[in-house]
């Protein structure tokens, strides 16, 4: 009879948790002067919204990074590509960071 049920796969839309993750993140940055997060207070601040999960994404694909102290967290350094000559660097103030390329022949 078990066999019979159908099993529920919960799968997390990380990309569009994002805004929420770092809305929380911002917020505890800007609390401590040198833009560090630590675990417990963000994991305290998501765990109302659901998205505790969002940390660990996060962590592995480099948008927040571990710094030398323990379980704290500064926004990660995204890598970037250089397509050309030329290239231009935009960034978003405790957000992210993007680079638009573009090759001028």
């Amino acid at each position: 009879m078990e066999e019979d049920r159908k099993k529920i796969k919960f799968t997390p839309d990380y990309e569009a948790n994002e805004p929420v993750f770092w809305r929380a993140f911002k917020e505890l940055a800007n609390e401590n002067n040198k833009g560090l997060v630590t675990y417990y207070n963000l994991q305290e601040r998501l765990i109302s919204t659901g998205k505790v999960l969002m940390i660990e994404y996060m962590e592995k694909t480099g948008k927040i990074e571990k710094t030398e102290g323990y379980n704290i967290y500064k926004i990660g350094q995204l890598p970037r590509r250089r397509m050309g000559r030329y290239a231009i660097i935009i960034e978003a103030p405790m957000i992210h960071s993007f680079e638009i390329s573009y090759n001028s022949k």
